[in-house]
Parts: structure tokens; sequence; C-alpha cells
């Protein structure tokens, strides 16, 4: 079920269609993001006929239309439909554990938080001046269209926000909590009570500190083979490797229970259509208008709202944390499709970890920078920061 006015939040993407001729979807970060995970066609939420007459055959009969009907189950014109992480591959048309991560790191990256504070402004605050489409005068024609497009996107989020229908913190941390064991208030008293899953923080940070090992050891053995009769990775390092998945992959079991996968299919939404509109109306909540991409606008906007610094960080804010996103997604995505795990010597694990080599680095190397914890140098380490 995708939540109600999806359509709407998400009105000013626009998707990146490679195989296209039409180059108007201007292929910027943030349009493929959005291109990454959906498409503008009709969602519908459907239950199969039979299995409902075997349910119950005298509403199977009283039925005029589908079940669940259109007034209690939306049917937006949006629909999951992006390939993600896996290039030229068919296109996935649901979500997966990976997505959590994802989001977990967009929203540390702080883009709910640049959200949250222009729809305070626009409700409450006024101190932007963000037009409510009201404002046709010495514009132009074309400007006054989209202030109606943006202040019914807006109205649209804050109507949600005040109806709890939108993207919840609450409900995101629960399922950061249930699904990844991390926590969005980490170091002050949750704001929910829910059961951690502390095995997929282990075994992923376990994961990653193996398959370093390993590359480092592939690495030395290709550099003094000539000189010294040195082996392969360890079999051992690839017995732990591949048993570390395999708990790593039960991990992921949690996903598949209660509401983490809409509350992810929610907030998934909520990241990708504030993007959209923090990109759109930079220039009015007072952002440079030589800022033009993501890399330069999100970090502004956060250190506007929050008053963080960005000047004071070693690290630009968005590439970081989308480092840290696009590569952990890569890789438990990868995973969730590996099998035939019954041997070290296995050949099709070997194949998978090369092919995993700059995705496993990458994020080692967006974490220190995040964290200031190097993932090569302990199986062990701590927890994200909290947002």
């Amino acid at each position: 079920m995708f939540p109600p006015c999806a359509d709407i939040l998400l009105a000013t993407l626009k998707r990146i269609d490679s195989n296209s001729n039409d180059h108007s979807a201007d292929k910027d970060i943030i349009n493929g993001i959005f291109s990454e995970y959906f498409s503008f066609e009709r969602h519908q939420t459907l239950v199969n006929r039979d299995v409902l007459k075997k349910l119950n055959p005298s509403l199977n009969r009283c039925l005029k239309s589908q079940w669940p009907p259109v007034s209690c189950a939306p049917s937006p014109c949006v629909s999951l439909k992006g390939s993600r992480d896996f290039e030229n591959g068919p296109n996935l048309e649901r979500l997966f554990f990976g997505d959590l991560v994802w989001l977990y790191y967009m929203e540390r990256m702080g883009i709910l938080q640049i959200i949250g504070a222009i729809l305070d402004d626009y409700a409450t605050k006024g101190n932007k001046p963000i037009s409510n489409g009201a404002d046709k005068i010495g514009t132009g024609e074309e400007h006054s269209v989209l202030n109606d497009v943006y202040s019914i996107i807006l109205e649209t989020m804050t109507r949600q926000m005040k109806t709890g229908l939108g993207s919840t913190r609450r409900d995101r941390n629960s399922s950061y909590i249930r699904c990844l064991g991390w926590n969005l208030d980490l170091g002050r008293s949750p704001n929910v009570t829910a059961s951690p899953n502390k095995n997929f923080s282990h075994y992923f940070h376990m994961f990653i500190y193996h398959a370093l090992q390993y590359y480092k050891d592939k690495r030395l053995a290709v550099a003094i083979q000539n000189t010294l009769n040195v082996n392969k990775p360890s079999v051992s390092t690839k017995i732990t490797i591949r048993d570390t998945i395999v708990g790593l992959k039960k991990a992921f079991d949690k996903f598949d229970y209660g509401r983490n996968y809409f509350n992810t299919l929610n907030g998934v939404i909520w990241v990708i259509a504030s993007l959209g509109m923090i990109r759109e109306l930079r220039a009015v909540i007072g952002i440079p208008t030589e800022y033009s991409t993501p890399e330069e606008f999100i970090p502004a906007a956060y250190e506007m709202f929050t008053g963080q610094k960005e000047a004071e960080m070693s690290h630009n804010r968005f590439f970081a944390h989308m480092d840290c996103a696009n590569n952990a997604r890569a890789i438990l995505l990868n995973m969730e499709a590996l099998d035939n795990l019954n041997t070290a010597e296995n050949q099709q694990l070997d194949q998978w970890l090369d092919l995993l080599e700059d995705k496993i680095e990458g994020y080692r190397t967006a974490y220190e920078v995040l964290t200031g914890t190097d993932l090569a140098a302990s199986a062990k380490p701590s927890l994200p920061m909290a947002v």
C-alpha cells in the first residue's frame, strides 16, 4: 500500500530514462535518485478475487470494484520501478532491507530536518517569503504556475504531518531500532520502546571488516607473487565471510514484520520529495542562486536551519552521506541476491567479493569520514552517530 498523495509530493521530480531521446529531465543527482526508485505510472493495491473468495465469499459477491477500495488504499500515479544499484538490470518493484539503511543515512544528512523547518516556517513562523500561490503580480506566468504547484505540495505535506499520515521521526526511528539496531536519538532517551536488532550491526560491520582483510591479503599476494610463493586469501577468511553473510541475511528477516516496510516506503518518498522541494525553493529560503547542485545547497540549507557551521566540518555533508547510503544499499541488495554459500572454496563468493570491492571500500571511506572510525581496524566499531 502506498501512502496517500505520493504523486503530489513527488511532482517536482523527473524520471530519467536512458533509452529516451527526451533530455528534459535535466540529469541532475536528485532526478537520478527519484529514477532509482519510482516511475510515474498508476500503482494499484489489489488482492486477487480468488483469494478473497476463500476468505469471505459474501464480500466477494458484493464487490463491484477492486478490493481494497481506492478510498481506503490510494492508487497514486507513481509506482516503485527503478533498478537502483543493478546497472542495466530489471526494475525493482519492491523495497528491501538495504533501502532502510539508505534511508537512515539520508535522514542523518539532515534532509528531513531541513524540510521540517521549511514546513514550520510555511505553516507558522512566516520568516521566509514562501508563496501560497496567490502571488501573481510581477513574477511571470510560468513562475506563477510553479508557485501554485509548490504551494499545493507544501500544503499537502503540512496536512499530512498534522494528521499523522506523513513520515514521522517516531515511525522511522522505530524501524531503525527494530531492523538496524541504530537509534536516531543515540545518547538521549529514545522516543520509542522497540526491541533492537543487535544482529544486523554486529554482522554487517563484521562482514565489512573481514572483507577488507580479504582485499588486503589479495593485494599483498598480487604485489609479491613474482618473488615469493604467496597463497591467496586464506580459506579461514572466506569461511568467516561466508558465515557472517549467513548470519547477516537472517537479520534481514526483521524487515518483513510489522510496519517496517511501510515506514521505509513513506520515508523514501518524503526524502526524495524533500530534496525536490529544497531544490525548487532554495532561492526563496535564502540560499544563494549560485548554489545550483545538492552538494552546495544541502549543506547551506542545513547550516541555515540548524546553526551547525559547515565550514567547521572536514567533509561535504551531501557527498559523505550519499556515499554511505549508496554503498551500503548496494552491498546489502547484492547480498540478498547471493545464494549457494555452502563451501569456502565457492567461486561465486570470490567473484562476488571482487565485484563489490569498490562499494565496500567506498563505504569504509565514507563511514570513517562521518564517524572517525576505520572499519578495517576493528570488527566491533561504534554505531553511526545520531542525527
